[in-house]
């Protein structure tokens, strides 16, 4: 922890008059707490404590975090909000006290169905060999079986999360999904969350029952689609 003069961090204060009356307390003791046994897709709440009149706090951390306030949040974190989080605190009196928390885990999250790895549910659909492969900053995982092909394609390198899939194969909102099987193509539903975790360098992709449509032309063939893959994230 440290401390000094907010005039010399904070022009906007000295612009305002503020003058530091009396010493800095040297027997501060700020404190960040934050919610434990956090998990990818929850909120992230943390809040600072141990100073007195507190006029000010600016929050700095993982993944170009800044926020204002005493008490902040992250809503629907990922795998990337993991680490330390340092906040510096500003008082009436012209202080300022600078504090970091202990290293946060964003642990995995846990599917709402099993699966074997590299295994997919859609009428009988057996098991895929995937792989991944990087262009053009997308990043793609692609598995192979007798008769279908399954794809997964992220804007970013992919991190433990909820993710949102759009129905188009062609729009990508946080991830895409492309299924060919029996030469049609399948789309999900609006609005489908994939479960990520990504574990010792290797990414496993859950998703869970959702319904899926042919594209034959008359969109009259319905299924539901489950499948659990794993890939090495390189």
């Amino acid at each position: 922890m440290r401390y000094h003069l907010i005039l010399f961090i904070i022009p906007a204060l000295w612009l305002m008059g503020c003058v530091k009356k009396n010493p800095c307390n040297q027997q501060a003791n700020p404190k960040i707490t934050f919610n434990q046994g956090l998990k990818a897709g929850e909120e992230l709440q943390l809040s600072v404590s141990g100073v007195d009149d507190i006029s000010a706090c600016y929050w700095y951390g993982p993944n170009k975090f800044a926020a204002n306030g005493q008490q902040v949040s992250i809503p629907n974190v990922t795998g990337d909000a993991a680490g330390v989080y340092t906040v510096d605190v500003a008082t009436t009196e012209g202080c300022i006290y600078t504090v970091s928390s202990d290293s946060i885990v964003i642990n995995n999250i846990e599917a709402p169905c099993s699966t074997q790895p590299n295994t997919i549910t859609l009428d009988g659909l057996g098991k895929f060999s995937f792989y991944f492969v990087s262009y053009d900053k997308q990043y793609s995982f692609t598995g192979n079986a007798s008769g279908a092909d399954l794809t997964l394609t992220f804007r970013r390198v992919p991190v433990s999360g909820i993710y949102t899939v759009k129905y188009s194969p062609e729009f990508i909102n946080d991830v895409g999904i492309r299924l060919v099987a029996r030469n049609l193509l399948w789309g999900v539903r609006d609005y489908t969350k994939l479960i990520v975790n990504v574990v010792d360098g290797k990414l496993i992709a859950t998703l869970c029952n959702v319904n899926v449509t042919a594209s034959d032309g008359s969109y009259s063939f319905k299924s539901v689609l489950s499948f659990n893959m794993t890939a090495d994230l390189k």
